[in-house]
C-alpha cells in the first residue's frame, strides 16, 4: 500500500535513511496483530477455512478495539 509513496519520497530525498518515525509503543502493537492473527488461524482451521460472518464481526469489533487502543496511546503516553 504505501510502497509508490516511499519510493517517491526516498528518491526525492537522495536516498538518504530516514530516521524521524518515531516508534515508542510498537511492541505492543506488533504483539497485538500477532494475537489477532492466531485468532484468524485458530478460526480458520476449525471451520474448514471458511469465513463465517460472525467472525467478520469479530474481527471489526477487535479492529474498533484497536483503535481505541492507539488513541489512547496517543491521548495518554502510556500503553
Amino acid at each position: 500500500g504505501l510502497g509508490l509513496p516511499w519510493l517517491i519520497y526516498t528518491v526525492g530525498i537522495g536516498f538518504k535513511p530516514y530516521h524521524e518515525l518515531e516508534n515508542d509503543h510498537i511492541l505492543e502493537s506488533i504483539l497485538i496483530m500477532a494475537g489477532v492473527l492466531l485468532i484468524f488461524l485458530v478460526l480458520m482451521v476449525s471451520t474448514n477455512f471458511v469465513l463465517l460472518k460472525w467472525h467478520a464481526d469479530l474481527f471489526i469489533f477487535l479492529y474498533i478495539l484497536y483503535i481505541a487502543f492507539a488513541i489512547g496511546q496517543v491521548f495518554t503516553n502510556v500503553a
